[in-house]
């Protein structure tokens, strides 16, 4: 354990913290993470229970005299985004998450840090295991395999979900902010089988990487003016056409909650036309750098020699498949018809990837507004399948109608008033929180979502912020006991 880590202020959040980036949690292996804190609650004297799927619950009864009052619900998930900076060495199903302080912050330089959601489940924890504070009866639920389509919370038991009167999802990043609404989504993956034929005689190979994108979290972050890897990776190809660069294979992004960062091709091209490729690489990636200036201050283009390889793309199938990339949506649609200045309807071009019989393509769509969202989702269907795609759309979730005038919005502005000294900002946010699936199993929940402030989620460097948390916990505190 990161002892400097787990001394910080709240200590009882921080220690916990501290454990979770020890145990490897990344989707789907959260097993090790679940039985730490079932093991923690029972040693404490609280009640535990697992469901099939894995997901968590820890009961913990009111304080003293307080029986009477209604049952909150603490909800965060237990995995994490794994995401690691090109070229460095890191395991996610092995190794600790490096994480430091620096500046304020608890941040992990080279890897993606899981303070969404290691952060707000350790402040549900804490919450669970203090005795200094009286509260309202608690529950802790918490869910597996939250980022690849909100599997636990769709599989939730519904007796764990029935009598509660309010739920505090613990899975936002701006303790400014209380969030009474969420976006809707779902997932596409589109399939081409190529077309093969043998490289010309007289041929170079390269591989050409495009990295140091900064990504982001393809909700919260798509409004950013930010780089597609995979989309600019395309363009650059459709530019080379006049060097004759033909592709035997082509790779970009690793998940498709994540806008991609990097994105890389194996070519050959004919020996004489070699250095002028080269050239136009170096000028691209000049070009690349003023068009994004400091909003991709670490983009870069690398070409380097690649042993030889036996196939490529046909000229044809290479063409429709960088033609297809290239226009298809990415990013903003709409903006919102509700909440100003936040994003409506997007699209995120996340995931391609090669393999020896097929190249896959995956994409998210969100929106405030679920005929909007299946709107985008066939319009995306459409292009694909112009291209000759198969095309598979599954891991719908629905959205959470915003509840701005609920009995506990009111009580989190009691508390901010009290701590901060000011109101949170009533709003929503343009990402899949599992409110909206809790929700459906309990018409009546009232539902906020509430955190510390993070930067750069899903992307290697995220961090929290240290006094923010702090600041977390003393509202988290004031709520429980004022329910």
């Amino acid at each position: 354990m990161n002892e400097e880590i787990a001394g910080l202020t709240p200590e009882c959040v921080w220690r916990v913290f501290a454990a979770i980036c020890s145990i490897p949690h990344p989707s789907g292996e959260e097993g090790g993470l679940r039985e730490y804190l079932r093991h923690t609650a029972e040693s404490a004297g609280l009640h535990c229970r697992a469901d099939e799927s894995g997901n968590l619950m820890i009961e913990k009864p009111a304080s003293l005299g307080w029986s009477g009052c209604r049952t909150v619900i603490l909800q965060s998930h237990l995995d994490m985004v794994p995401q690691v900076r090109a070229g460095y060495d890191f395991n996610f199903s092995v190794d600790t998450i490096p994480a430091t302080v620096k500046d304020g912050w608890v941040v992990s330089e080279n890897t993606t840090l899981g303070a969404d959601n290691g952060i707000g489940v350790a402040l549900a924890m804490a919450a669970l295991l203090s005795r200094d504070f009286n509260h309202v009866p608690i529950k802790a639920i918490f869910t597996v395999e939250e980022e690849v389509g909100l599997h636990g919370a769709f599989s939730l038991p519904p007796e764990w979900i029935s009598y509660p009167h309010m739920m505090i999802n613990l899975d936002s990043e701006e303790l400014d902010k209380l969030y009474v609404g969420c976006a809707g989504g779902s997932r596409a993956n589109f399939s081409f089988v190529p077309d093969w034929e043998s490289p010309p005689p007289d041929q170079f190979t390269l591989q050409i990487t495009l990295s140091g994108l900064l990504g982001g979290h393809s909700g919260a972050d798509i409004h950013l003016p930010r780089g597609n890897a995979i989309k600019l990776l395309a363009e650059f190809f459709r530019k080379a056409e006049p060097f004759q660069a033909r592709i035997s294979s082509i790779n970009g992004g690793s998940r498709d909650n994540a806008i991609p960062r990097d994105a890389s091709a194996i070519c050959v091209v004919p020996g004489s036309k070699r250095d002028e490729l080269l050239k136009f690489a170096s000028k691209y990636e000049v070009e690349l750098k003023s068009q994004f200036g400091d909003n991709e201050p670490n983009l870069k283009i690398e070409a380097v020699c690649h042993p030889a390889v036996r196939r490529i793309f046909s000229p044809d199938f290479q063409k429709y498949l960088l033609e297809a990339i290239s226009t298809c949506r990415h990013g903003v649609i709409e903006m919102s018809g509700t909440i100003p200045g936040m994003v409506g309807t997007s699209a995120n071009l996340a995931v391609l990837s090669t393999a020896p019989d097929e190249i896959r393509i995956c994409t998210s769509q969100r929106s405030e507004n679920d005929e909007h969202r299946d709107s985008l989702t066939a319009s995306l269907v459409a292009h694909f399948e112009q291209y000759g795609a198969v095309t598979h759309v599954g891991s719908e979730y629905p959205g959470w109608a915003p509840q701005p005038n609920s009995h506990l919005v009111q009580v989190f502005q009691e508390a901010a008033r009290k701590v901060l000294d000011r109101e949170l900002n009533i709003t929503a946010i343009h990402a899949g929180l599992e409110c909206g699936v809790i929700g459906a199993l309990n018409r009546n929940l009232e539902m906020v979502s509430f955190g510390p402030t993070m930067e750069n989620v899903h992307a290697p460097g995220e961090r929290v912020n240290i006094e923010s948390v702090r600041k977390c916990w003393d509202i988290l505190r004031y709520v429980l006991g004022h329910a």
